[in-house]
C-alpha cells in the first residue's frame, strides 16, 4: 500500500500546480468572483451524493474494510446540501438569472459542463472497475479525497476573507468543509499496513492514475469557467433559446435541488447512474411503490 500512497502524493502535488489553483490564489481577483466558480462544479458535486449512496457503498458489508468505506460514504453524501447552501448564500441565482429550463440546460447540455459530464461514467463504474474489492475501492476513494483537499485548500482562505466582509459563512467552499476534507478516507486506519500482491498493486496503481486523470479533466473545465465567466462577471447563456418552461417559476437552485436531491427523483437518478455504469449499481434503487414505478419507466425508455 505504501507504493500506492506514494503515487497518490506524487499526483496530488502535480494537481496542486494546476492553473485553477493559481487562479483561486490570485488576490488581484475579488473574493466573490473567485468563489463564483461554484456553478462549474454542479454536475459532479450534486451527483456525488448518489455516487456515495449507490456506487461507493457496500449494500451488505462483509468485512471491517467494507464497513469503514461505508462509514465514510455516509459523511460524504451530505456535502451536496452544503453546496446548495453556498450557492444561495453567494446569491448565484441572482447572478446567473437562469430560468428553470436554463438550469436544466446547464447540467445536461451546456458546452461548459460537457467535460465534467463526460467523466461521470468513470465514477459510476468505480464498483465495476474494482470488482467489489474494498482495497481497490479505498484507493479510488483516496484520490477523490485528496483532490478535494487540493481544491478546498485554495477556496477556504478566499471564503474566510469574504466572510469577514459579509458576515456570512460559506460552509461548502470555506474552512468548515476543508476541516472535513483531510485528503484521506476516514476509515479509522483500517487500511494501514496492508501489503498488496503484485497484481493487486498494479491494478491499484492503474485505478489511482485513472481517477487522477479524471480530476485533471475537471480542473481544466473549472478553470475555463473561472476565466470565461466567474472573473468576467458574464454568466453563461445558451447559444440558442431553450424550450419555454411551463412549470413553476423556480430558481436555479430549486431546480437543482429537485433534480439531484429530491426523494421523488431518486429512482430516475439511480436508473441514470446505472446507464452510465453500463450495469446494475451495487446498491438497489429505492423500493417504495412510487419509486419502483418511476424506476421501471426510466429503465424502459
Amino acid at each position: 500500500m505504501r507504493t500506492i500512497m506514494e503515487l497518490k502524493e506524487e499526483r496530488t502535488l502535480k494537481l496542486a500546480d494546476h492553473p485553477l489553483c493559481d487562479w483561486l490564489a490570485d488576490e488581484s481577483i475579488a473574493e466573490r468572483d473567485r468563489l463564483a466558480v461554484l456553478p462549474a462544479l454542479a454536475p459532479f458535486v450534486l451527483a456525488f451524493r448518489d455516487l456515495n449512496r449507490w456506487v461507493l457503498r457496500y449494500p451488505h458489508p462483509a468485512s471491517a474494510f467494507e464497513e469503514a468505506i461505508n462509514a465514510h460514504t455516509r459523511e460524504d453524501e451530505t456535502h451536496a446540501w452544503l453546496y446548495l447552501e453556498d450557492w444561495r448564500t453567494l446569491r448565484m441565482d441572482e447572478w446567473l438569472d437562469w430560468s428553470p429550463a436554463e438550469a436544466l440546460w446547464w447540467t445536461t447540455a451546456a458546452p461548459q459542463t460537457a467535460a465534467v459530464r463526460g467523466v461521470l461514467p468513470a465514477f459510476a463504474r468505480i464498483a465495476c472497475c474494482d470488482g467489489g474489492d474494498p482495497v481497490l475501492r479505498f484507493c479510488q476513494a483516496e484520490v477523490i479525497e485528496s483532490t478535494g483537499n487540493v481544491f478546498f485548500r485554495h477556496t477556504a482562505p478566499v471564503a474566510a476573507r469574504l466572510s469577514l466582509a459579509t458576515g456570512s459563512e460559506y460552509r461548502y467552499l470555506g474552512p468548515y468543509h476543508l476541516e472535513r476534507e483531510s485528503g484521506h478516507v476516514e476509515t479509522e486506519n483500517a487500511f494501514d499496513g496492508l501489503v498488496l500482491g503484485p497484481d493487486e498493486r498494479r491494478r491499484a496503481a492503474e485505478l489511482t492514475n485513472r481517477m487522477f486523470d479524471v480530476f485533471e479533466v475537471m480542473f481544466d473545465a473549472f478553470h475555463a469557467f473561472a476565466t470565461d465567466h466567474a472573473q468576467t462577471g458574464r454568466p453563461p447563456r445558451p447559444e440558442h433559446p431553450v424550450r419555454p418552461w411551463s412549470g413553476p417559476r423556480w430558481t436555479a437552485s430549486q431546480v437543482l435541488e429537485f433534480q439531484y436531491l429530491s426523494p421523488s427523483t431518486d429512482a430516475l437518478r439511480h436508473a441514470w447512474l446505472s446507464r452510465l455504469a453500463g450495469e446494475p449499481l451495487p446498491c438497489l434503487a429505492p423500493s417504495d411503490a412510487l419509486a419502483s414505478v418511476s424506476y421501471a419507466l426510466a429503465t424502459a425508455v
